[in-house]
């Protein structure tokens, strides 16, 4: 599994196989319910009412994650407090746990984040490992001041 590849200090333990649904359309559309393809227009709506610009980028270079990762743990942070709990991230040692996890993965070359730009600021970010033929999405946090656009 390419996910123990990129861990130092870690090792794969047999688990039970994980049920997967997979779809005959083959691509991402086909695993959208009415339901979230009816947000993905609204949020288009509101962004081109709005008058603002989102630009998804991928990135699979690990000097470009390792230098995002203060954002991404703002980010991330930021989520949680917002709700009223405390973070992962507020904790030293989990902070540190984190970004050596992050950092592994990318340094493996077998992370890949994706971030939401709106108006140039950030506004989401996943961290996904394709393990083909799978894609594992690790985490997603999105800034709640972009909310309405459901990025």
């Amino acid at each position: 599994m390419r996910i123990a590849a990129g861990l130092s200090e870690s090792w794969l333990e047999p688990a039970a196989e994980i049920p997967v649904i997979r779809s005959a359309a083959g691509c991402p559309r086909g695993y959208l319910s009415a339901g979230m393809s009816r947000t993905l227009r609204k949020a288009a709506n509101r962004l081109a009412a709005d008058g603002r610009t989102a630009v998804p980028r991928f990135s699979t270079d690990a000097g470009q994650i390792r230098g995002l990762l203060p954002q991404l743990e703002q980010v991330y942070r930021q989520r949680d407090h917002v709700h009223g709990r405390t973070s992962d991230l507020d904790d030293v040692a989990r902070q540190q746990t984190w970004r050596y996890r992050v950092g592994d993965l990318a340094d493996a070359g077998v992370l890949e984040l994706a971030t939401l730009e709106i108006d140039g600021q950030l506004a989401a970010y996943t961290l996904g490992i394709h393990d083909d033929p799978t894609y594992r999405l690790l985490e997603g946090r999105f800034v709640t001041g972009w909310a309405r656009y459901s990025p």
